[in-house]
């Protein structure tokens, strides 16, 4: 029996990447709200399957779990970064 791992959870975030089915190794980014993160590490409702356009696509999937790994990576380092600077206004 072979056994293929589809999904991975950050229990801290909620957010998953998952593996999805297709010819083609893809990988999407979600939260817990079923929205996607794109390539400006912001997130976006995900349409139907038949309602995805090449450009959703583009933006919202990863060609392998490093990339889609390395994107919620530089989001939360973008988010970081935010979030001290706002806290510095504040000071």
């Amino acid at each position: 029996m072979a056994l293929l791992a589809i999904c991975w959870l950050d229990e801290c975030s909620g957010l998953t990447i998952n593996l999805l089915p297709g010819a083609n190794e893809v990988y999407a980014v979600r939260n817990k709200e079923h929205e996607c993160l794109n390539v400006h590490g912001e997130f976006e409702h995900e349409p139907s399957p038949s309602n995805r356009s090449n450009e959703f696509l583009a933006r919202c999937r990863w060609k392998s779990f490093d990339e889609a790994v390395q994107a919620v990576e530089q989001m939360f380092a973008a988010f970081s970064l935010a979030l001290a600077a706002s806290q510095g206004e504040r000071s």
